[in-house]
This record gives C-alpha cells, structure tokens and sequence, in this order.
C-alpha cells in the first residue's frame, strides 16, 4: 500500500491451517439406501495392548494373534456376527443405529448411555476379556456442501481417514489422537454434496474402553451422534452399491513408520474393485531390487509377505515398493520406514576370562535417605561415592553390611560401596515382601513367592528409602535373537560389553527416573559368555528389581535359573577393554551406500569432482546416501 506521500509500504506474514479432509466429487458413493449405520470390526486379546494405530492395524489384518472375541456377543448389533476366514482375522457385525458403545454398557463419554460394544467381551483366559482391544467403524455419511465438524471421543485411541478409506495411501486422514484418550473435534470439508466413506480405527490396551462419534451443530458446541437423525444427526449407511478401483488396503511396516522391528516381514494386500488384481502383475522391491514373492489371494484380497533374509541393521532407513496391475490399469507405491536401533552382541564384547565356579551377581549397593534423586545421573554419582546432600557435603553410604539377605556372607566395604556376592537369581525387594512378575506361585496362583531380601537394606538407620546399587555378572548366551527383561521399581540402566567403561558399553535398555516392566530383543552374532552391568535406583516408597528373560513360548525365567532354563550367570570375570582404533566401513544395500565409522567428532563432506568439499555437519554414522545414475558423489571424513 501507500501512504498518503507517496512512499510504498508492505509486509508479508504466514500462517498454517489445521489439517483436515478435503471430499471432492470422485470419491463420492453410491449408498444401499436400505441399510442404515454401521459395520463394526472388532479383535480382542490382551496379549497387545501398546496404545497405537499400529497395533491396532496389524491386529485387524491378522498379523498378531487368535482373535478371542465372541461372535455371540452380539450387543447392540443387528445380529450375531460373522467370523473372518481364519481365527486370526476380525468378526464383522452390522449396527444399524448409533455409535456409542463400550464393552460394559457403561456411563462414558458426552453420551453417557452407552450402548453395549459387540464381540465383548471376548474368551480371553489371561484377562476380562475387554483388555487388547483394536475395532474399526466403516461408514457411508450423508455429507451437504461445506464444513462439516465431528467428534470421536474413546478410551484409548483413535484414527479417523475419509475419502478412499480402504487404501493406505489415498485415504487422507482426518484426525488422530495418536493412542492416547481422546475428546477431539475435527473438520472435513465437502466440495460437492454426496455420500463419502469414512473409516475410524480404535484400540484399547488395557481399563475401560468406549467409543463414540458424532458430529457437532452449528452452535458450535452440541454434538448429536451420528445416525441419530430423528435429533438432526448425519444419515450414514452401512452398505454401498458402487466399487472403486483396486486399492491398497494394508502395507506394513506402515508408511514413515519407526521403531520398525529387525526381523519385521514386508506385508501388503491389496484389496480387489471394479477390477480384480492381477496376481502375476504383483512386484515388490526393497530398497530399489525386486525380491521374489509369491501372492495369495483370500476372497478379495491378495496378500504378499515377504521376510528378509538377514536382519535389518540397527536405525537403518528402508524403501519398500509394490507395483501391480488391475483391469489393466497400473499403480505404483513406495514408502519408507526405520528400523528400531537395537543391541547387538558379538565376539569382541565376549569376557576375556570367567570363573566358572563363582556362580550369581554381585551386588554394590549404597543407602542414604538424606535425599531422595530418581535419575540414573544422580545413580552413578552415588555408586561413585560423589552423591552430596543439601549442604554440599559428600554423603555417606548408610547400607548395613550386616543385611546379606542371599548373599554368601558379610558386605565388604570397595571404595564407597558395600559388596555382596549372591549366588542364586536376581529376585530382590527392600523387605522380601512379593513384588513384579515372580511373586506368584506357580501352580497356585493364589499363593505368593516372597523375594529375596535386598542386602546391605535396610540401612544402619533402619531406612529403605535413597538406595543405589550395581549389578556385575557374566552370562551365557547362545547365539540368536533373545528377549530380555527387567522389573524395577525405581529407574534402571542395564549395558552389556565394554562394562568397564560404561561410555563404550552397549545399551541394552534403560529406563530413566520411572519404575519400569520391560523386555526387549538383542541380536547376539556369538555364543559366549558377555559381561552383563545393570544400575538400579530407588528413591522412596517400594524397591524392588529383577532380571530375567523371555522364552519363546513367552514364559520368563530369571538370570541363572538354570532349573527352570535360565540362562547360567557367574559374578566373577574379567571384561574386555574397547580397542580405541579408527574403523570405516562402506556397503551397498539395494540404491543405497551406508557409510559407518567409529571416530568421534568427525565431519562427514560431500564432493561431486574431488575439488570442492561440502560438509554434512548433521551427518552421523551410519550415514545412507542414495546412488544416482544422473550424478556422481563422492565422500570423506575430516578430523
């Protein structure tokens, strides 16, 4: 603009909207006017419960495990429902009225007269049968042009796509509360008016559970379910007459996924539409090569699954692509996704030497309830003997060395901590009361084990809070993928390898100012005895900690159960020390070059004539870059 001289003036600012779905003409269908509502999906079985999308989406497609839900249940649907064609799959039921359902028929939510949730609760024998829940709602809504305003509101999460529902990379998504408890509202905006498919996925892990949506008036704030049109709800239908084109209705790992497991398989199913797939079209490619898959075809859906030969290295980022054909017409997709950064074991981390005669842990502790740190920092300070309390001073370690609980005698007195050597398992809590997952008999549940009694607590004062301990132990593995856990109550570090130093050992897992019941994989390359270090705090309240691991048929067993199959430890040996020397290593993999280097502080540089140096100052190792028939790169490493 100009001012009233003459003299210009201008300004430029941004803004960003809210993502929502934008329904145009070609996604309109054509409605069964004859059926009304809904069609619910449902899988339960509370051997997953991870609060995601994911879980929820593999659980559906069949990936995970038997489907424990009960067709009977049939709750507010029209019927019983129909099973899927195996014991895998999810049982579909028709709901011709509203959605506003939980598995009890309970008070929840902004619609408190709940409706009962069909298929629940399932015949699960390790829970309620309302626990591992994952549904999907598919329907066909009734849209005007404009905007339109919705709500889902659930215990636990949810995701809502429009458009192209039954396709993975056409469907746009209109809300997500990414696994977490959710009371959202969201838009959708309607260019031509028309009937449009809208699909909302939802899972439970583990307590209540419920579902509804609706959508909101233009008061901005009254939400009338929908379906509920006799109180001005949005008609919705249950059936269509009309198909679309072939689409793809599942890939996995899913597009931009992370954490993405080593040995996870490419799966993918494309669902048939006007036209049917071509099953020998069918291709899919990892990281720019073709691998050979052979589909199969269940009703509509072909199916290809592929696993990878050899595990997939540690956060390492992967393409996948599937190329098919159907009624002549081609269609292409890729994605990518990365891999979990995972542990890995081999030789070099192998104890250089191991009394075997010296079985079991042992045990450094430190007690002091002066003050009460939960954070592994302030653990290591503690296990150094540099823990200061409110004046500055160094603390003293107030653990009795007369409290030897398992032990085989006595604490000795090693710098500032108290030493004990137990010989058995790792089972301990601070007044061997039953706490974690080995508290309970084995063959009669209403029995409880007590733990071992924590040595060294309580302390000379008589106190269980402040306490700070180091676990040193040398384990037996084989060579495979093995699945660990750690129970703890507080926060917990456990490293494997170089333990000597703990900045060049390997992080098994950790959890950090919180309790903790977790397991997680390790890739061991060779059978060997490794050095095991774990760190454990406890700030007040309850302390409790054990070591185990997970069989394949998912029982745990401790550490050195060697009864019961654990695997032997012994609390005597010698670590090896890290060889400080420079390795780089270069790799092709499909389109991709991965480049890896031990050196810290280095700056990776980036060339295409060997003459000019740029540097790739967010570069860290391992590094993958793309080859390109249209370019030539080339790198190096500068000190």
């Amino acid at each position: 603009m100009k001012d009233t001289a003459g003299r210009t003036v201008s300004d430029a600012g941004s803004f960003t909207l809210p993502a929502y779905a934008l329904l145009t003409a070609d996604m309109k269908v054509t409605p069964d006017t004859t059926k009304r509502g809904f069609i619910w999906r449902v899988h339960q079985n509370s051997a997953f419960q991870a609060n995601t999308t994911a879980r929820a989406l593999d659980q559906l497609a069949g990936l995970l495990g038997v489907n424990l839900a009960d067709r009977n249940a049939q709750g507010i649907a029209i019927g019983p429902g129909t099973a899927g064609a195996n014991n895998r799959l999810p049982i579909q039921f028709e709901i011709d009225s509203t959605i506003n359902m939980s598995p009890d028929g309970g008070a929840y939510g902004y619609f408190p007269a709940d409706d009962l949730m069909p298929g629940l609760p399932g015949a699960d024998p390790n829970s309620d049968g309302t626990d591992g829940i994952a549904g999907e709602v598919i329907t066909y809504i009734d849209l005007p042009v404009g905007k339109h305003t919705l709500a889902v509101q659930s215990d636990d999460g949810f995701r809502t796509t429009a458009g192209y529902v039954a396709d993975v990379f056409r469907a746009q998504t209109a809300a997500d509360s990414a696994g977490a408890v959710a009371n959202t509202l969201y838009s959708v905006y309607v260019q031509d008016a028309g009937v449009y498919a809208f699909r909302t996925v939802w899972e439970e892990g583990g307590g209540s559970a419920y579902l509804e949506w609706a959508s909101v008036q233009a008061d901005g704030t009254t939400r009338v379910l929908l379906n509920d049109t006799a109180s001005g709800g949005l008609r919705t239908y249950r059936a269509i007459t009309s198909k679309g084109p072939a689409a793809i209705s599942f890939v996995s790992p899913a597009p931009a996924a992370t954490g993405v497991a080593f040995d996870a398989p490419i799966v993918v199913m494309i669902q048939d539409g006007q036209n049917a797939v071509d099953a020998g079209s069918v291709k899919l490619t990892l990281d720019g090569v073709e691998v050979s898959v052979q589909p199969t075809k269940a009703g509509d859906v072909t199916t290809v699954n592929y696993q990878p030969p050899a595990y997939m290295a540690s956060g390492s980022q992967h393409t996948a692509g599937i190329s098919f054909t159907a009624g002549g017409v081609a269609r292409s997709e890729t994605w990518t996704f990365t891999v979990q950064t995972y542990p890995t074991l081999a030789k070099p981390e192998q104890a250089v030497s191991v009394d075997r005669n010296s079985p079991g842990f042992r045990w450094s502790v430190f007690q002091n309830e002066t003050v009460l740190p939960n954070s592994l920092a302030s653990c290591e300070q503690a296990l150094a003997g540099l823990l200061t309390g409110p004046d500055g001073a160094v603390l003293p370690n107030l653990a009795d060395p007369l409290a030897i609980g398992p032990a085989l005698a006595n604490g000795v007195k090693v710098g500032p901590l108290y030493r004990f050597d137990i010989p058995t398992v790792l089972n301990l809590s601070q007044n061997a009361e039953a706490a974690g997952n080995f508290s309970v008999n084995a063959t009669d549940p209403l029995l409880f084990v007590p733990d071992d009694a924590m040595p060294g607590i309580p302390g000379t004062t008589f106190s269980t809070d402040g306490i700070d301990a180091e676990v040193i132990t040398f384990v037996e593995l084989p060579a495979g993928v093995l699945t660990f856990g750690v129970t703890s109550d507080d926060s917990f570090r456990m490293q494997a390898g170089y333990i000597n130093k703990p900045a060049d050992a390997v992080l098994m897992s950790q959890v950090d100012g919180a309790t903790a019941n977790v397991t997680f994989r390790c890739v061991v390359k060779d059978a060997g005895v490794y050095p095991v270090r774990v760190i454990w705090q406890e700030g007040g309240g309850a302390a409790h900690l054990e070591l185990f691991t997970v069989k394949a048929d998912g029982t745990r067993v401790l550490l050195n159960d060697r009864a019961n199959g654990g695997y032997p430890c012994y609390r005597v040996g010698v670590a090896p020390e890290r060889v400080t020397e420079f390795r780089l290593s270069v790799s092709l993999s499909g389109t991709n070059v991965r480049i890896e280097w031990t050196q810290a502080g280095v700056v990776l540089q980036e060339s295409s004539d060997l003459k000019t140096w740029t540097d790739l100052p967010n570069a860290t190792s391992p590094y993958t870059a793309a080859t390109s028939a249209a370019a030539t790169k080339f790198y190096r490493l500068k000190l």
